[in-house]
């Protein structure tokens, strides 16, 4: 699921220069075969969609009224990424699972969705290629990077021109970055037509934070590094003048931001450490979110366990200040029965913040069919609630079952949001104003439920656990699942299980006690009082 965390960290970073009018959007979004990977701006007022079954992918073309037609339907592996050539068309890379070498190939196509041209993206003939996503540059330029498996990861970073040609002044075997095995990363433009590339790593003894800014041609102007016995969850972000937020988490969890300058110094104000900025509870990693204040400032909004997961955000000034109506460790976004997770944020365009998140309380309670809905609220610069929105946020498409939210602004304060929902890869996307588009929904049934505590470690190599809370003594059962819905293990039979705690432990094993392969699963919790759910990532 890496690379498609990629395409979204790219998507985020787009704005819609013409409004989406609102038109005959359903209550529950458009719905797609196929889970949501990607949502783009068109450069026309309407949008890119990007959906796969893992087998194909499938490109719509929404226009302001919600109208859509289908331009590709090509078939893929499940390593995929897309975005805008800044032309009006997009590029789509993908890994050639039918070739013996496994290459990584890249397509330009135009708005049509005509093939303009096709090449291999590595100059290597060794094969082995893995992707971890595309960002356009400039002048229809664009990023490509990939892994290889040889001994160890080797992340390599390449650039191709608008014409499918490797420009001369890159470097002719392609640019690595690193030469360590890492477990996450984010790719961004810097504004300047390079890129801003940030990962994190694993090794015997230490952990690292990096990030590294390289120019047009391939030659690192800066590199950024943060060292501990356990740091991971990296996100990168310009600030809009040559410089870079950079978020990641520490071993507690916590979340922790700091502020490069263009030449790859701190910024004046910021500690050299980082700062701080969630100070109580669990971060639900690696759902940390940046996004621009368009005054040289950044949001930030991401998942924090007390009893349950809540949304958080905060609104920092480019000097590292608190900006005005936010308190010093964030404020409460959104607190509802059951986990609210995946919280994402994008720029309203009036220097407030719209933030989307994928929330529980209204799932396996009988009320909108067992409904996990993307829920948003529009915030004001100062924190204050915008005109038409509700305190703890409204569901923007209901009934539905959402993961792995998208969300791109719209221009006009609003916004559209793609989801997909991962056991039959039923995607759907919404499109909601910047005035807000459904009433509140915030009503509770009342009855006590069950509470599941975040997974930790998560990501983990051998072991995590987790706290389940139920209200009274009743039949527990817990399994993990994979992405395609299978069972892989049980933690749990359907026996009685005392009132309060109880704690669970997985050690990554599959049901025959053999390790389960490196990746994303899901834990599945039952039980008479409700059934929660948690995405976790099993690393090597």
């Amino acid at each position: 699921m890496l690379f498609l965390r990629c395409v979204v960290a790219g998507a985020l970073a787009l704005l819609l220069h013409a409004p989406l009018a609102w038109g005959a959007w359903p209550q529950a979004g458009h719905k797609f075969v196929g889970g949501v990977r990607a949502v783009l701006p068109d450069g026309s007022g309407g949008a890119f969609v990007a959906t796969s079954d893992f087998s194909e992918v499938i490109v719509e073309r929404f226009a302001e009224d919600g109208s859509h037609v289908e331009i590709l339907r090509v078939p893929t592996s499940p390593q995929w990424a897309i975005d805008s050539d800044g032309s009006g068309g997009f590029f789509l890379a993908w890994r050639a699972d039918v070739e013996s070498n496994g290459r990584v190939n890249l397509s330009r196509y135009s708005d049509l969705g005509e093939q303009i041209w096709t090449m291999p993206v590595s100059a290597m003939q060794a094969g082995n290629e893995h992707l971890l996503g595309i960002v356009a540059g400039q002048g229809g330029d664009v990023y490509v990077g990939t892994y290889y498996n040889y001994d160890e990861s080797v992340l390599r970073l390449m650039r191709i021109n608008s014409e499918g040609l490797r420009p001369v002044d890159w470097p002719s075997e392609d640019l690595v970055v690193d030469g360590h095995g890492f477990d996450a990363w984010s790719f961004e433009r810097d504004g300047s037509g390079g890129v801003v590339v940030g990962f994190s790593t694993w090794g015997t003894d230490i952990h690292r934070v990096l990030a590294q800014r390289f120019d047009s041609t391939g030659s690192r102007l800066w590199s950024w590094d943060a060292s501990s016995d356990q740091l991971s969850g990296i996100r990168t972000h310009p600030d809009g003048t040559g410089g870079t937020f950079i978020a990641w988490v520490t071993p507690e969890p916590a979340v922790q931001v700091t502020h490069l300058a263009i030449g790859g110094e701190t910024v004046a104000g910021w500690p050299d450490s980082g700062l701080r900025i969630s100070c109580a509870g669990r971060v639900d990693l690696p759902e940390v979110s940046l996004c621009s204040d368009s005054s040289g400032g950044i949001f930030l909004a991401w998942a924090q366990n007390l009893d349950y997961n809540d949304v958080h955000a905060l609104h920092l000034n480019g000097d590292g200040s608190v900006a005005p109506g936010w308190a010093r460790c964030g404020n409460l976004v959104s607190r509802g029965e059951g986990n609210q997770d995946e919280a994402v944020c994008v720029p309203d365009g009036a220097g407030g913040v719209l933030i989307a998140w994928q929330d529980w309380r209204h799932y396996g309670n009988g009320d909108g069919g067992g409904s996990i809905e993307p829920f948003a609220v529009r915030l004001a610069a100062d924190g204050t609630l915008v005109t038409g929105w509700s305190a703890g946020g409204m569901s923007i498409a209901s009934p539905t079952v959402a993961f792995d939210l998208i969300v791109i602004p719209d221009g006009t304060g609003g916004a559209l949001v793609g989801w997909s929902f991962t056991y039959n890869f039923v995607g759907g996307l919404q499109h909601i104003r910047g005035d807000a588009v459904y009433g509140p929904r915030l009503t509770e049934t009342g009855r006590p439920s069950i509470r599941m505590s975040t997974p930790w470690p998560n990501p983990f190599e051998s072991r995590l656990e987790f706290v389940i809370d139920l209200p009274r003594a009743e039949r527990l059962s817990v399994a993990v699942r994979d992405v395609m819905g299978r069972r892989v293990a049980t933690l749990k039979h359907p026996d009685i299980q005392h009132a309060g705690p109880n704690t669970i432990r997985w050690r990554g094993d599959d049901e025959g006690g053999s390790p389960a392969r490196p990746g994303v699963y899901f834990i599945e919790v039952h039980s008479e009082s409700g059934v929660r759910s948690k995405r976790v990532v099993k690393i090597q």
